[in-house]
């Protein structure tokens, strides 16, 4: 049986394997992520071009299995944090426009821009741990949340999410366990949503697993030091996405 299940397995992996196209190289710094190519279901379906035009900036040209342009994105950094990304799409007259800000490193506010609609997420941040949230869609409430701390600890702790009008949600708990990330999400009344499991080595994600009444979603990476590689998923045992990541 086991051999069976292994041949089974073996074949599959070839099977995904020759359709995916052979990747082509790419020229940049060394040890700067050139390119990426982006498979679903094992077909390409676009790759992202990565240039380096100043320290703190970043370009991603993202063209379709074509090679025909689709979109150019902007990322501004500082002190290694992203405080600006501006996407420009073919065909598309308005931008797309995000910026973040930070306290003590830890994200204080997100704002987006794009056809006259505005959103924007502000926290609370105390003693270096966000407590509470607001989201707003062009100046309306979507959602509040509470965020409590097991004597300011934060191997547990419990976010409350509310509605527009104060009513309560779900509740998401986080809880570390050793190098295992876990997060439970309930509904209002206690009901299990979601169970989702992160899996770290040498404080690199290289597993999560995320499990709902009926379906099953695991998520790879796999490294070359902590140099990324590559990314997978798959649903309910079959693969859906897949991406390579490219280096000089």
């Amino acid at each position: 049986m086991e051999v069976k299940r292994l041949i089974f397995w073996t074949l599959t992996l070839v099977i995904i394997s020759c359709q995916r196209d052979v990747s082509v190289g790419c020229e940049g710094s060394p040890g700067k992520l050139c390119r990426s190519i982006h498979y679903i279901e094992g077909k390409l379906n676009k790759t992202v071009d990565y240039e380096y035009p100043t320290g703190q900036k970043v370009v991603k040209i993202n063209s379709n299995k074509s090679g025909v342009k689709l979109s150019t994105e902007e990322l501004i950094f500082s002190d290694g944090l992203l405080i600006s990304r501006v996407v420009n799409s073919e065909g598309e007259p308005e931008q797309l426009k995000e910026n973040y800000t930070y306290q003590e490193g830890k994200l204080k506010t997100f704002s987006q821009y794009r056809d006259g609609r505005a959103i924007f997420l502000e926290r609370i941040v105390e003693d270096n741990l966000p407590i509470a949230e607001e989201l707003r869609v062009d100046g309306e409430l979507v959602y509040s949340a509470q965020t409590e701390y097991e004597d300011q600890d934060t191997v547990k702790f419990i976010t409350q999410f509310y509605d527009a009008f104060s009513n309560l949600d779900s509740i998401h708990e986080f809880r570390w366990y050793g190098s295992q990330y876990h997060i439970t999400r309930s509904n209002s009344a206690g009901l299990l949503l979601s169970v989702e499991i992160q899996f770290y080595e040498d404080s690199l994600l290289i597993r999560r697993r995320v499990t709902t009444s009926s379906q099953e979603f695991f998520h790879y990476w796999s490294y070359d030091g902590k140099q990324l590689e590559s990314y997978r998923v798959e649903q309910n045992g079959e693969e859906i996405y897949f991406v390579e990541y490219l280096y000089p």
